[in-house]
């Protein structure tokens, strides 16, 4: 057999095999050796626990009923506002779950840690407590090295925290803060499913208490920021009707004193003009009076809907404290190295006496 890489141009694979066979004490050689950086890195590798909530929006609508705009649009008046539905739509969710100042209330509440005594913040806990596992470690000084580099070059100081006190709307963040709400928004995730009609919450932590606290912390909190702006969304509508039963009020008390002030000045007078000009008159009050009832009723009612307008998830799925880590597998990292080593090992044969025949014929 001709020893060989290649004959006419194609592979000659006997050669290969023979080759392989060949060295196969240094290619089982370099897989025992991954093998045992593999045992090393699965047992060194933090383990994590994934909770999630299932939870079903109860959302009460407040759009205006009855005749009142039937009413209104007889005047020539819109009093919807714009608003058709004070009703926060779970599309826009996520959008909350991923606003700066959400997260940021959440790293900073309290969270009960099965390995902390008492009660820390997400934010304290990866500040002080935790420390990546060997994986990660390997991680970051190899994928994650022209970003150290990238650091250690930068002229930002690591807590260098920015603050403005002129504009209080617009929020700013500090490194280390940030360093921290990459870790959360990393292990979080939130789900809408339209087509069900629920939503998804889950949590990622290297604490299986710690990830059934947060996960509760996220709905509860997702609840009162929804609450907060269902509230404000009927608080404006309130005053939007307030304002028109103002409005809607001289109106009525204009068309009331000029009805009052004709009876009063053509008590005797029953010509067919001045019944033409009292039945108009009267058409005015009436249709004065029914818009100012009805603007009446639904301020009434939109105090009330001010009230009673909290929507609340139902719970479906409740968060739960599992024992069994979710990951990661030490089995899978093992049979990785094992497959890295025996790939690299036979690269690493073939190369050598392919480039030992290159430089061969080149001579």
């Amino acid at each position: 057999m001709e020893k060989s890489f290649f004959i006419k141009d194609k592979v000659n694979i006997p050669f290969l095999i023979d080759l392989l066979l060949s060295r196969k004490r240094f290619i089982t050689k370099f897989i025992i050796l991954f093998s045992i950086i593999g045992i090393v890195v699965a047992l060194s590798s933090k383990s994590y626990f994934t909770t999630n909530t299932v939870l079903s929006p109860q959302v009460s609508s407040s759009e205006l009923k009855g005749g009142l705009g039937n009413l209104a649009n007889l005047a020539g008046i819109d009093l919807s506002g714009g608003n058709k539905s004070q009703n926060i739509s779970p599309i826009l969710y996520p959008q909350i779950f991923e606003s700066l100042d959400f997260q940021r209330d959440i790293i900073n509440e309290p969270l009960q840690f099965s390995t902390v005594t008492g009660e820390i913040s997400f934010k304290e806990y990866y500040i002080s407590y935790y420390s990546p596992g060997f994986l990660s470690a390997i991680k970051g000084y190899t994928i994650g090295l022209p970003g150290k580099i990238r650091k250690a070059f930068s002229s930002e100081k690591p807590n260098a925290a920015i603050t403005d006190t002129l504009n209080p709307d617009i929020l700013y963040l500090s490194k280390k803060e940030k360093d921290i709400l990459a870790i959360f928004k990393k292990s979080s995730n939130i789900l809408i499913n339209a087509k069900e009609g629920y939503i998804e919450i889950t949590k990622t932590m290297p604490d299986g208490k710690a990830s059934a606290h947060l996960t509760s912390l996220c709905w509860k909190k997702l609840e009162e920021r929804v609450i907060a702006m269902h509230v404000e969304r009927a608080k404006n509508e309130l005053d939007f009707l307030t304002k028109r039963l103002d409005e809607k009020k001289v109106f009525f008390e204009k068309a009331q004193s000029r009805l009052a002030a004709y009876k009063d000045a053509n008590r005797f007078n029953e010509t067919a003009s001045s019944n033409v000009r009292l039945q108009k008159l009267n058409s005015e009050y009436s249709l004065a009076y029914n818009i100012y009832n009805e603007v009446i009723t639904q301020v009434e009612s939109q105090k009330l809907q001010v009230e009673k307008d909290t929507p609340i998830f139902m719970v479906l799925k409740k968060p739960i404290i599992k024992d069994e880590k979710t990951g990661p597998s030490k089995a899978i990292i093992l049979i990785g190295f094992v497959f890295v080593g025996a790939i690299l090992s036979i690269l690493w044969v073939i190369l050598r006496v392919y480039l030992k025949e290159v430089v061969l014929k080149n001579n």
